[in-house]
């Protein structure tokens, strides 16, 4: 999340309400009965096959869990099976280094659109194939629902 502002009862209720469903995806996902966080593909350009997304733990208990990597593997596949998009991008402040680390791993590459504060990265379907069978491996090996 790059706006820290906090906002009113009544502009998120209007910002619901005027959600594209052509243009913007937004799911909760959660582990057992505990809502997790939120995903989203957002900018979805269907004539240039294109995304923008994002991924937040909401809950503190589960920061370090590895269903958020489970929604993120999901979110793409999602994104480039359901939807046919090709290429997706996300923004990530520079000072969230496990961000950093957690969408380098998932196939992200830094494009040359980034700045001092925010690193603009680039994933492709291909490179989220690749990542995606590196983490369904490792993934397998952990006793996740404890």
């Amino acid at each position: 999340m790059l706006n820290p502002t906090k906002i009113q009862s009544s502009e998120q209720i209007d910002w619901f309400l005027n959600i594209d469903s052509d243009t913007q995806k937004h799911f909760i996902y959660s582990h057992g009965y505990h809502d997790v966080g939120t995903c989203n593909l957002t900018k979805i350009n269907r004539s240039e096959k294109t995304f923008e997304s994002g991924v937040i733990c909401g809950n503190t208990e589960f920061q370090k869990h590895p269903i958020n990597i489970y929604s993120c593997l999901w979110l793409y596949d999602y994104a480039f099976n359901q939807l046919s998009l090709v290429s997706g991008t996300v923004n990530i402040l520079r000072s969230n280094k496990r961000a950093i680390k957690l969408n380098k791993a998932l196939g992200f590459k830094e494009t040359s659109i980034s700045s001092e504060e925010v690193m603009n990265c680039q994933l492709t379907k291909i490179d989220h194939l690749v990542a995606r069978v590196k983490f369904i491996k490792f993934l397998r090996t952990l006793d996740l629902w404890r």
